[in-house]
């Protein structure tokens, strides 16, 4: 197998998987672990994978999509941190949306809250989540269910989110930047979160590292339209100055 081969098969399986562990693709193409090192050091230069501890993780693309279940067990040690940091804002919110996608769904599972709240989303699994919780009332956006991320994203949610007011907007994103604000794959899910962007007193931005400095296809914000970042440690400095310098609140968990 030539290495433009073998790396294809590499990039392949991590977007079919979600995770490349080093020790068992070696095995597996009976070559050396550091001929595997070398092939992710060159995949992740060109921007199709993560190097993380053991192997690697895909990189969401302009077009490619990580689907929940691959996305939910990335990072989750950070997107756990996040959780816990936003459910001590949401503290007297009386209603807020969430938004689709792994970070979102961490969030729901942490949060129990103590007074009345009512939660619009258009995620199957948060309104799983929260609608056997005491004190939670879900507003259940319908329409059509995308298969990748289990999310309403058409004209029927966006037309019932254009008639809502909330306190509070949660919105993740596949990709973050300073020069081209927030961008996701799809065209349909881009113009539900503008739809929630636009239903909110306050917009927050829930995404750990890995999304930062990331560009996907549509771009639904820009940086400065939020009020609050929340991301992880290990954050580039540099992306969150010029967030700062934007108006947006940093928190890091």
């Amino acid at each position: 197998m030539f290495p433009e081969e073998r790396r294809a098969l590499l990039v392949a399986k991590a977007r079919r998987e979600g995770r490349l562990n080093v020790a068992e693709i070696a095995t597996e193409l009976a070559v050396t672990q550091e001929t595997v090192r070398r092939d992710l050091d060159e995949l992740e230069d060109k921007g199709l994978v993560k190097r993380v501890h053991g192997g690697a993780i895909p990189v969401e693309g302009s077009l490619f999509e990580i689907p929940l279940w691959n996305r939910r067990a990335n990072f989750l040690a950070e997107k756990q941190a996040i959780a816990d940091a936003v459910v001590l804002r949401l503290a007297g919110v009386g209603a807020v949306f969430i938004d689709e996608g792994s970070t979102a769904q961490v969030i729901a599972e942490t949060w129990n809250p103590s007074e009345p709240v009512t939660v619009v989303t258009a995620a199957l699994p948060t309104a799983m989540s929260l609608a056997s919780k005491p004190n939670t009332s879900v507003f259940f956006i319908g329409g059509r269910v995308r298969t990748n991320t289990l999310a309403v994203s058409d004209p029927t949610g966006r037309d019932q989110l254009a008639d809502l007011v909330v306190d509070v907007a949660i919105i993740g994103a596949n990709g973050v930047s300073i020069e081209r604000g927030c961008t996701c794959p799809d065209a349909a899910v881009a113009a539900m979160k503008s739809s929630a962007i636009r239903a909110a007193r306050q917009i927050w931005l829930t995404v750990d590292s890995s999304k930062l400095n990331v560009n996907s296809f549509i771009r639904f914000a820009t940086l400065g339209q939020f009020d609050c970042l929340f991301t992880d440690h290990d954050a580039d400095p540099a992306f969150l100055r010029g967030a700062e310098a934007l108006g947006v609140e940093v928190v890091l968990p």
